[in-house]
């Protein structure tokens, strides 16, 4: 495929979309969706991990996300955070699973 290069006036090949890097791909290349707020509570949780992936740094710590929308995919939170310790916004999130409590009747 050949797209037209808006800073050149250039047409150029492209082998494939760009991809974003807060996002999986199964093996043709189609987006998976990430898992959204709504569903990460459905599943008994209400925090998020959050990781620095700094190398110096490597500082973690948990977000409660009672007050963000359902909609709002996992990962794209950590377009709203920084590491307090080094201050970068190279920061990572998933679903704090360790904090699951399970479903109402559950065993646990």
């Amino acid at each position: 495929m050949t797209i037209l290069d808006p800073l050149t006036g250039r047409t150029v090949s492209v082998d494939r979309p760009a991809r974003n890097p807060r996002r999986s791909y199964d093996a043709d290349g189609r987006e998976i969706p990430p898992m959204t707020l709504g569903t990460m509570r459905e599943n008994g949780t209400r925090w998020i991990d959050a990781y620095c992936l700094e190398i110096s740094c490597g500082h973690n710590g948990l977000v409660h996300v009672d007050h963000l929308p359902d909609d709002l995919p996992v990962p794209d939170i950590a377009l709203r955070l920084r590491c307090l310790s080094c201050g970068s916004k190279n920061v990572r999130t998933a679903p704090a699973w360790h904090l699951w409590h399970g479903r109402q009747g559950s065993s646990r």
